[in-house]
């Protein structure tokens, strides 16, 4: 009988061994693949994630500045997006701060739309990732110049073809 509990001690000992290896394993393999939000969370905007396990996602497509904040504040498994991409938006006029979330990015691309406004914060969450920020072809008047200095990364910053009243 001795013998019967050393075996399933030893048995359960394995199994446990064996069910922390997988989870381990499995934990490793979502470290090393984000994968996108629930579509249905993140609508309209789309995220897609390349072979090299960039998440981008686009928010071309949000119908204001409250729907923009609503997608961010969803369930986002992996807050650390490759790029941000809106083009075109005929709605936003303000990236306020907190609409971003926790999501952080290393391009921020908002273009050809009628933003006019970048508040304090706004890019807070980008400090130490932003490597690109392009605004250029909106109605841009208020920009945070002050926070430059906290984008550590950041290597190129487009404002062209916008309504900034000075470049400090």
């Amino acid at each position: 009988m001795a013998g019967l509990h050393r075996l399933l001690a030893l048995l359960a000992l394995a199994l446990g061994t064996v069910a922390v290896s997988v989870a381990d394993k499995t934990k490793d393999a979502d470290l090393r693949s984000p994968t996108c939000p629930d579509p249905q969370d993140i609508s309209p905007c789309v995220c897609t994630v390349d072979v090299q396990h960039n998440m981008d996602i686009d928010c071309s497509q949000v119908e204001s500045e409250d729907q923009l904040a609503q997608v961010f504040s969803s369930n986002i498994p992996f807050p650390k997006f490759n790029k941000l991409v809106i083009e075109g938006n005929p709605h936003l006029t303000v990236l306020r701060n907190g609409d971003l979330g926790p999501a952080s990015f290393q391009i921020i691309e908002m273009t050809s739309g009628v933003l006019e406004e970048v508040q304090d914060g706004a890019l807070s969450m980008s400090y130490s990732t932003a490597t690109r920020i392009d605004l250029q072809v909106n109605r841009l008047s208020k920009f945070p110049f002050h926070e430059i200095p906290s984008f550590t990364a950041l290597t190129t910053l487009w404002l062209n073809l916008n309504s900034l009243p000075s470049f400090p």
